[in-house]
């Protein structure tokens, strides 16, 4: 049986991107990070703080106003009182074969996870290693540059290109 030490909070904040290229979505932002001996009941919009130690095992707390705060998660951290079978830390994994996901059997060790997002950054890398190579040799070292689907813009207001050349229907 696992016994709960503490609760671990993370305070959020949503916000709203105003252009296209994050696609509106919201913007989760970590605001706080604090720590709770029992489980938090906060209740936000009531205009009430939000006190919260700032490490396991400290004293010192911080207040946070609610007002600032749009998304609370609160996760227990456990600790064993003895019942294992083997008396070793239960094993954490970062791959999913099919008896770790199903909490069956050993690790089989044959985890072949595709990591889609390292193929897409590679990828992007490669897309704007020139540019910046571009930016260093052309333009002033305050020049910027904001590139979407249908333009790019250097922000000296110097040179914009348009196309929708590459838009896909």
């Amino acid at each position: 049986m696992k016994v709960i030490k503490y609760w671990q909070v993370l305070l959020f904040r949503i916000s709203q991107p105003s252009s296209i290229i994050n696609d509106r979505k919201p913007i989760e932002t970590l605001v706080f990070v604090g720590y709770s001996k029992e489980k938090p009941n906060i209740k936000l919009g009531t205009g009430l703080s939000i006190e919260l130690f700032t490490a396991p095992d400290s004293l010192e707390t911080q207040i946070i106003r609610d007002h600032l705060i749009d998304i609370v998660r609160c996760f227990p951290v456990c600790e064993d009182d003895g019942d294992e079978k083997d008396g070793a830390p239960e094993k954490i994994h970062d791959h999913s074969c099919v008896n770790c996901f199903a909490d069956k059997g050993p690790c089989l060790g044959k985890c072949h996870v595709s990591d889609v997002n390292k193929a897409r950054s590679s990828s992007f890398e490669d897309v704007v290693k020139p540019v910046i190579k571009w930016l260093n040799e052309n333009a002033n070292p305050h020049a910027s540059v904001i590139i979407d689907v249908t333009n790019a813009t250097l922000l000296t207001g110097e040179i914009g290109v348009h196309t929708e050349e590459f838009i896909k229907d």
